[in-house]
């Protein structure tokens, strides 16, 4: 797991590069939170694709964006991963035990 001083006095958003968690981003934005983006690398295929747009994303947004990686000898391909969430939110509270808030986006 990679980690760095991170600030999560306030929210954290699951930062999927996605269209859902970037919606998300702005939401809290305009609420007037400090957002802190978390990407989390649990072994799926389109990873490093992920995280190239969610480094976009939060450049675009200024905000930090921490990558934590999990390593395993599983492979995540598409369709249901059970228990992924609750993984995510784990790991994020994990990462930063202080924060306020984590969201996500699931579909």
């Amino acid at each position: 797991m990679q980690s760095k001083a991170v600030n999560c006095s306030n929210v954290i958003v699951l930062t999927s590069g996605g269209l859902d968690s970037t919606a998300c981003i702005k939401y809290y934005i305009d609420q007037g939170f400090l957002v802190q983006g978390v990407f989390i690398n649990y072994g799926q295929i389109a990873w490093k694709n992920e995280f190239k747009s969610a480094i976009n994303i939060s450049k675009y947004f200024d905000i930090n964006l921490l990558r934590l990686d999990f390593i395993s000898d599983k492979f995540f391909y598409q369709g249901e991963i059970k228990g992924r969430n609750a993984f995510l939110i784990m790991a994020a509270l994990m990462a930063c035990p202080d924060l306020n808030s984590v969201a996500l986006t699931p579909h």
